[in-house]
């Protein structure tokens, strides 16, 4: 087993060498729900970043109690959140169709409180990674996963994710 998965990661690619298919409308559904779950996490992380500046702002404020102090903490972390939710925004572009590849985990890649996929898929016998996972179930290595690729247009990078093959709660 592990010389396998040893003998799998040394044939690598990337997520544009693979061979995908046609998607179903039921798995066009489930892609497009997916990809609205993920979108959701932007507007909550703009909630949050209001409410974390105006609880720095407090605390300055009981801290010190010079104005200026206050003024410059206030326009750092306001920049530093306009700059995180502008990076978050550019990942909000809906994809116009997907395409899907089977395959299987081969291990994770876990990065700014996000889960990428690196999966094993048979077909083009190649290991390929950058798979953000967006279901319900946790990632086990050896389950079998469905690897998106949706369009976003003329000119935009296609959006790459996994989602479980079925029964996923979060898009069904």
């Amino acid at each position: 087993m592990i010389g396998e998965m040893i003998e799998r990661s040394k044939k690598k690619g990337k997520p544009e060498d693979l061979t995908y298919r046609a998607v179903t409308p039921d798995e066009e559904r489930r892609c497009r729900k997916a990809e609205n779950m993920k979108n959701l996490a932007v507007p909550g992380m703009i909630i949050g970043s209001i409410l974390s500046l105006v609880l720095c702002g407090y605390i300055f404020y009981a801290c010190f109690e010079s104005a200026i102090i206050i003024s410059i903490a206030a326009v750092v972390f306001f920049v530093a959140e306009i700059v995180v939710t502008i990076l978050r925004w550019k990942d909000l572009k809906k994809s116009i169709s997907y395409e899907i590849a089977e395959g299987e985990i081969h291990s994770l890649i876990k990065t700014k409180h996000r889960t990428y996929v690196v999966a094993w898929c048979e077909k083009d016998e190649l290991c390929v990674s950058k798979f953000r996972y967006l279901s319900a179930f946790v990632p086990l290595t050896g389950k079998k996963v469905l690897l998106v690729k949706g369009d976003r247009g003329e000119g935009r990078k296609p959006s790459y994710f996994a989602i479980a093959p079925e029964g996923d709660p979060m898009t069904n």
